[in-house]
């Protein structure tokens, strides 16, 4: 399943900085589970992005149906997010 989320990523047709995220969350993901587990500071780092592009494009993945995002917080404070891929809806 690993090889077939990071083809799908690659398949999309989205913007490039979407993309190098998209194909990031692909390569990290949990197989079993099919979601992971990374901070926007994270994945900003691996990518080369800051942190406010990396916002910027997950919220169009996510509204665009790419990806699910459930944000986790520690005694109040955000850590980081559940990213889930939409493989089987695109």
């Amino acid at each position: 399943m690993y090889q077939d989320a990071n083809t799908w990523a690659w398949n999309q047709k989205v913007p490039p900085q979407a993309k190098i995220i998209l194909v990031y969350v692909a390569s990290i993901r949990d197989s079993a589970a099919g979601r992971c587990f990374s901070s926007v500071a994270t994945i900003a780092d691996k990518c080369g992005m800051g942190k406010s592009t990396v916002n910027k494009y997950l919220a169009l993945l996510e509204s665009d149906g790419y990806l699910t995002r459930k944000h986790r917080t520690a005694h109040t404070r955000r850590t980081s997010s559940e990213l889930i891929l939409n493989m089987g809806v695109l």
